[in-house]
């Protein structure tokens, strides 16, 4: 078990795995900022009685 908390990180214990995490991300959202997509003709209707509630087709992107 590996101990987790918040607050800052000169004061309080946070996620092992924060850093890598937060880079994988900065670098998700430039190439999804940077990039162009379309959204095809899907079903989008969500089935409310499952966890978690997604869309029937997912969500697609294609890029272009």
């Amino acid at each position: 078990m590996i101990a987790q908390g918040a607050g800052r990180h000169e004061d309080d214990h946070r996620c092992p795995g924060e850093w890598a995490t937060v880079e994988l991300l900065k670098r998700a959202v430039r190439l999804l900022a940077t990039t162009d997509y379309e959204v095809p003709p899907q079903d989008l209707s969500i089935r409310l009685n499952r966890l978690p509630a997604i869309p029937r087709s997912r969500f697609l992107l294609v890029r272009r």
